[in-house]
């Protein structure tokens, strides 16, 4: 008899995990295939599916592909034969005592010493000798205890298996039908109406060709998409390392920053903590998806790799056959995840606590800081697009403001008009290009002052256009070239001119109180002005698209410049209710977000939201809408109100 030792070979060589049901975890009952090739018991998927209708969807319980339940229910799913016989293979090989087969028959219980691979029949040493003289199984090959349990003969016990054919169940496989992609036998070839007009191959020959190509698979699958995917997984790990090491820093800070106050500003310390814990929680939860999304990828491509492993080494002709389309679907399936997710990859949000002074000497009125989502991403709420009927052009928007309703203000370069999307449906609500005495051309920026009127920068004529909220006329004043335009107060303009002359007027009456055209050097301030707006303290914020965004003092002194990389491009800048400045760049479609002293807070709408914007307006509830060059509009939320 075999040792204990040598009868555990196969059983080594061929996992018992491979060969258990991922449900119930024993050994297969009557294994069955889903097309995305997880094997499961009969049993188990009549469980897992009953609440399930016939031709209804349920989800495969490891990559929770959606599978259809077929007509006749679980029993519908194929049988997995080569399972079945993988399994049988390590039963037997653990079998004990073995009895010799040929003496049972006869009532007589003799140990068997020897294995026929043909016949599967367990031979003593007596009729072994019989079964190789014997001229019907004179060609069988026949092997001993411990060569048979030492697992060397799987695979060509593999090779010896009969597979029948699945529509005639007393016929051996002996073809592959190449346009059906499926085994047939050769009842199939004279019965079956498509296959007698098809390219049928013999198996031998056919299994070639598609084991060729699982094995490219299977190396694509081992040297790159497995890799990357844990390559994934361990910069998703080390983001979230980040993610905490920078949240339990920010929460110091806040604590460091609140000690020496007294128990008003601790109250406001756990304001701000949950504050962070829930900002840092909508980025946890992000994370967690991605790597619950990568690790699901990887389940999949270790699940498929293994069974194309023991299927390529195990597996009939026959088995490869009929599984190498599922498979290879599979492998193309995986890989197109595995770059998807790589894409989606991104790096870390910034995280900041920002102190403020005490700006009230009362204490009731103190602040310490803010933490807010001024230094994450934004998130988009709405989308316009601005083209109308009556458009001759595809828009081109170069200005955007706000009218006293919050509607949204539009300049519309390639169409002569001024556009107004009603406040949250987007809808056209109004089109204005002239009165018949003054006419748009090139208009190129608008704003609105709080009494609703409108000033348009009417580049194409040199002029600037001031209209009532009903866009009756009230004034023009002669401005050169000019590309923006916004209202100091009620009363007064900042306009930008040509070659970047920058021009305070008094609206009413037309007045020029100061302009600026060069610093204290002799140096041209702007040499390519898009747009203007003011701080609070009235220093002129100017967006150049060679220079980026520049905030001008009093005394034509620039107090500082911000742009993205060698070159500005930056086209659309406002200021928001709390003296932020708010940059558009056209060059690199993104949107920043400045400190009044000029440090970059946040990249507030990265590439992947946006599309070469032009123009940017705050509301004072903490959206902003953003004008892109191709005519869409689109709103975002950057901090709450």
């Amino acid at each position: 008899m075999a040792s204990g030792g040598m009868a555990s070979n196969l059983a080594e060589k061929i996992s018992r995990d491979f060969l258990s049901c991922p449900i119930c975890f024993e050994l297969y009952d009557d294994p069955r295939a889903l097309p995305c090739q997880h094997i499961f018991c009969l049993g188990c998927l009549k469980t897992h599916t009953g609440k399930t209708k016939e031709g209804g969807q349920f989800n495969c319980p490891i990559c929770r592909g959606e599978t259809t339940l077929p007509e006749n229910g679980a029993d519908g799913f194929p049988p997995s034969t080569y399972i079945t016989s993988l399994k049988d293979q390590v039963l037997a090989a653990d079998e004990k005592p073995l009895n010799c087969d040929s003496c049972l028959r006869l009532g007589e219980t003799v140990d068997g010493t020897h294995r026929c691979l043909d016949c599967k029949d367990w031979l003593c040493h007596h009729c072994k000798k019989y079964h190789s003289s014997s001229k019907p199984s004179a060609t069988h090959q026949v092997v001993t205890i411990e060569e048979f349990q030492s697992g060397q003969y799987v695979e060509e016990i593999a090779k010896r298996e009969t597979v029948f054919c699945r529509l005639h169940p007393e016929e051996p496989v002996k073809l592959f039908c190449e346009p059906c992609e499926e085994p047939i036998c050769h009842l199939c070839t004279v019965i079956k109406q498509c296959h007698k007009e098809h390219l049928c191959e013999s198996i031998p020959y056919a299994v070639e060709e598609k084991r060729k190509i699982l094995l490219d698979d299977l190396k694509q699958l081992q040297s790159t998409t497995l890799q990357n995917c844990k390559c994934e997984i361990e910069a998703l790990k080390d983001k979230e390392v980040y993610i905490n090491t920078q949240q339990n820093k920010v929460k110091k800070d806040i604590v460091l920053f609140c000690n020496g106050l007294i128990a008003y500003i601790k109250q406001q310390q756990e304001k701000l903590h949950a504050e962070v814990d829930t900002t840092f929680a909508i980025e946890q939860d992000k994370l967690k998806a991605e790597l619950e999304e990568v690790t699901l990828i990887n389940c999949c491509i270790t699940s498929t790799t293994s069974f194309t492993e023991k299927l390529l080494k195990f597996g009939s002709d026959c088995e490869i056959l009929r599984f190498h389309k599922q498979l290879d679907d599979q492998t193309k399936l995986l890989n197109e995840k595995s770059r998807n997710q790589r894409r989606k990859h991104t790096k870390p949000p910034m995280f900041l606590f920002n102190p403020n002074p005490i700006i009230h000497t009362e204490l009731t009125h103190a602040t310490v800081g803010y933490f807010s989502a001024l230094t994450m991403r934004a998130v988009l709420l709405e989308k316009f697009c601005t083209q109308s009927p009556s458009d001759v052009k595809m828009p081109y928007l170069t200005g955007i403001s706000l009218d006293r309703d919050d509607n949204i203000l539009l300049a519309d370069c390639n169409n002569q008009k001024v556009k107004v999307l009603q406040k949250g449906s987007g809808k056209l609500q109004a089109e204005w290009s002239g009165d018949g005495v003054f006419e748009l051309n090139c208009p190129w920026d608008i704003a609105c002052n709080n009494n609703g009127d409108i000033a348009i920068a009417n580049k194409g004529n040199d002029q600037v256009l001031v209209l009532d909220s009903k866009f009756k006329v009230k004034m023009a004043l002669k401005v050169e070239g000019c590309t923006g335009v916004t209202w100091l107060n009620q009363n007064c303009l900042v306009c930008l001119g040509q070659i970047g002359i920058v021009t305070v007027t008094v609206s009413y009456n037309g007045q020029k109180m100061v302009k600026y055209t060069h610093d204290a050097c002799g140096q041209l301030l702007f040499p390519d002005p898009r747009h203007i707006d003011v701080l609070p303290n009235t220093d002129v914020v100017v967006a150049d698209w060679l220079k980026g965004a520049c905030v001008l003092a009093e005394n034509s002194k620039l107090k500082f410049t911000y742009k993205i990389g060698d070159f500005g491009q930056t086209w659309g800048v406002c200021v928001d209710r709390d003296g932020y400045i708010l940059v558009a760049n056209c060059g690199n479609s993104c949107v920043s977000i400045l400190h009044p002293n000029g440090k970059l807070l946040s990249y507030l709408v990265p590439a992947d939201l946006i599309s070469e914007p032009t123009g940017i307006v705050a509301y004072n509830n903490g959206n902003i809408a953003v004008a892109e060059a191709n005519g869409n509009v689109k709103i975002f939320k950057y901090y709450e109100n």
